[in-house]
């Protein structure tokens, strides 16, 4: 799955992804910020939401890096999957 941010507007600044039904993950989630500005702490983008639930997780993520002082966290929720801005480096 490729995603691109480029604002904080879901389906027109940054991509999402809207299932009926399941969605079954696996394989490579790749994060393409268009802007690599310092975002605040906690701002979130939900780039999947699954009606009837979500399973499994990304097998491997690309471009968690913002800058060198934060980074996106992928957080699996039941019926959606965000990313969220947290501080440290890039792991």
């Amino acid at each position: 799955m490729d995603v691109q941010l480029g604002g904080l507007k879901a389906g027109s600044q940054y991509s999402q992804v809207n299932i009926t039904g399941t969605a079954t993950l696996s394989g490579t989630l790749n994060i393409n910020p268009l802007v690599r500005t310092i975002l605040p702490l906690g701002t979130t983008f939900t780039i999947l939401n699954a009606s009837s639930g979500v399973s499994g997780t990304f097998s491997t993520v690309n471009g968690t890096k913002i800058n060198a002082n934060e980074h996106f966290q992928v957080t699996y929720n039941p019926t959606s999957v965000e990313l969220i801005v947290v501080s440290g480096p890039a792991k």
